[in-house]
């Protein structure tokens, strides 16, 4: 996933077109986002912040195509595409049932692909005074 900033921009935007989930921040969120990214501890809590839904979306899309093969995303090819899935059929350890249903559940599915970062974001607020 690539995180950038725009001056143009007021919301966060999430593009699926590309190789990459690429997110595009307004400046001043960006900024905010860069000062956090160096500080290790900060990770998680990023994570809870932008990753998070942005997985969930894109584990959404996915779910969309297996659901209804008629009408697919167009998305299938991307890398990003190709390793959520690869790594989801991982934990499910290739069973397809197994992998359909963690399609169902985007954000549990997304929490095990982060491996439980809502815990670790969660701890870590719990520190900040």
């Amino acid at each position: 996933m690539d995180v950038g900033g725009n001056d143009k921009l007021k919301e966060i935007q999430c593009d699926f077109s590309q190789s990459t989930i690429k997110l595009t921040l307004p400046a001043d969120q960006y900024e905010n986002y860069r000062s956090c990214g160096y500080n290790r501890s900060k990770y998680k809590m990023l994570n809870a912040i932008l990753i998070v839904p942005a997985l969930v979306e894109a584990i959404g899309i996915i779910a969309a195509d297996e659901k209804d093969p008629e009408h697919q995303s167009g998305h299938q090819n991307r890398a990003w595409y190709k390793t959520i899935v690869v790594n989801l059929k991982r934990f499910a350890e290739n069973d397809e049932r197994k992998y359909l249903q963690l399609l169902e559940k985007p954000f549990a599915s997304a929490e095990l692909l982060l491996g439980n970062n809502s815990a670790d974001a969660l701890k870590f607020l719990c520190q900040v005074e």
